[in-house]
């Protein structure tokens, strides 16, 4: 009897789970929601005082259940390339988790969820700490049975403790109109304080807007070929980097209005269906990022119909699938984001369900990959064009291979270039 209880509770148990669903998931640096979430702490504003606008992340996100759900947010410290940092003296265990999350219950008549969670970190109580910076996952856990994890997410913490000078320059590559003659060309100098070893800093990421996901290296082991590393050994260290396409204004679609796009009704863009944009410049964007109706009557999940029509010469040209990336799926590409044909309408679909808000997005060329689980982006232009005059925000972070506790991989430099 008592067997037979156990797997009725079990089966009941994960019934339940299965109901939960984390929907509108966003982490975005307290600074505003449009800017991508990297923590940057010693920093000083234009006139010398300390900037703490940019010390905290904000994860918010819907939850979809019957009733409140018992969840936890966990972070790990990660290397440079976001594996978890095996080490139990970077891991503060006690400083990790939060499992009292702030939220707001969904106003009557809204069906697109039932739950809203808005919670800042390092949070205000001390609870949650970052002890070293670096590169830091995040998951949503369930409490009661910690190996469910519902969804998880990305964010940079920096220790400004070296200053990082950055300058880009805009290159034509040919005197013909092509899709590849226009490249982006970044030149980094760090500079090095006794206090930090030269050799341990070999290494910088640039992340274009909100690619996290998908960061440009540049390593001095790692002979790349538009890449270049000198400095050694010295009072300062520098990168290069040239070909990084500047590509086009991302696409835009507007769901804040309920007079245009009412509750419960699907949503056909009053722009109409996208097409491709080779040589098309688009209209200036928020760099990747979004503005989202986070609470009230208006802050509804609507059922949007992206369609795309694409002309012969280059569907020939696909190499792979069609899929939709944005800041409602934090540009990283999920099998769900595939385009499918359309028969009678001669052209490409997608449905997405997104709260009210406006998105950056684009259309990507990729496949997915069963070995990794995930879509490998093949081509981010071949849809969308590559224009010069396109304007994009890029983040340099420098690590340092910091030889405490063994050695691991922390943050220590940090700057913003726009071009």
């Amino acid at each position: 009897m008592f067997k037979y209880f156990l797997v009725l509770f079990c089966v009941n148990f994960l019934l339940a789970q299965d109901y939960l669903e984390i929907k509108g998931l966003r982490v975005y640096s307290y600074e505003g929601e449009i800017y991508p979430p990297i923590i940057v702490r010693y920093d000083t504003l234009w006139n010398g005082e300390p900037n703490t606008a940019n010390d905290y992340i904000v994860i918010e996100f819907d939850v979809k259940g019957a009733t409140l759900p018992d969840i936890g947010i966990r972070f790990y410290h990660c290397d440079r390339n976001w594996r978890r940092t095996e080490n139990i003296f970077v891991q503060d265990f006690f400083h990790s988790k939060s499992l009292y999350l702030s939220y707001t219950t969904a106003e009557k008549g809204i069906r697109g969820y039932n739950f809203h969670f808005k919670n800042i970190f390092p949070d205000p109580n001390g609870i949650v700490r970052f002890p070293y910076s670096g590169n830091y996952i995040f998951e949503i856990y369930n409490i009661k049975a910690d190996t469910i994890v519902y969804a998880s997410g990305r964010f940079i913490v920096v220790d400004q403790l070296t200053k990082v000078n950055a300058s880009l320059r805009k290159v034509l590559l040919g005197d013909k109109a092509d899709l590849r003659n226009y490249v982006n060309e970044i030149d980094i100098e760090v500079e090095i304080p006794d206090s930090l070893n030269w050799y341990y800093i070999t290494t910088v990421d640039l992340y274009e807007n909100w690619k996290i996901f998908y960061p440009y290296r540049i390593d001095f082991s790692e002979r790349r070929k538009y890449t270049y590393v000198s400095g050694f050994p010295s009072g300062s260290r520098i990168f290069k980097i040239w070909n990084i396409y500047p590509l086009n204004e991302y696409r835009q679609i507007d769901l804040r209005s309920e007079k245009i796009y009412p509750n419960g009704y699907p949503v056909v863009p009053l722009s109409g269906i996208d097409k491709v944009r080779k040589f098309w410049q688009g209209e200036p964007d928020m760099d990747g990022g979004c503005r989202v109706v986070e609470e009230g009557l208006y802050s509804e999940y609507l059922e949007v119909n992206f369609q795309l029509e694409i002309d012969k010469e280059t569907e020939q040209k696909i190499k792979g699938d069609i899929f939709i990336v944005g800041a409602f799926n934090n540009w990283k590409p999920q099998p769900e984001d595939v385009l499918k044909y359309n028969l009678t309408k001669n052209c490409y679909f997608v449905k997405k369900w997104l709260k009210r808000g406006i998105y950056d997005y684009q259309y990507v060329v990729g496949y997915y990959d069963h070995r990794k689980d995930e879509v490998i982006v093949i081509d981010w232009l071949e849809l969308e064009g590559n224009d010069w005059r396109t304007s994009n925000s890029y983040y340099v972070v420098v690590y340092y291979r910091d030889p405490q506790f063994g050695g691991f991989d922390r943050i220590i430099g940090f700057v913003k270039i726009k071009g």
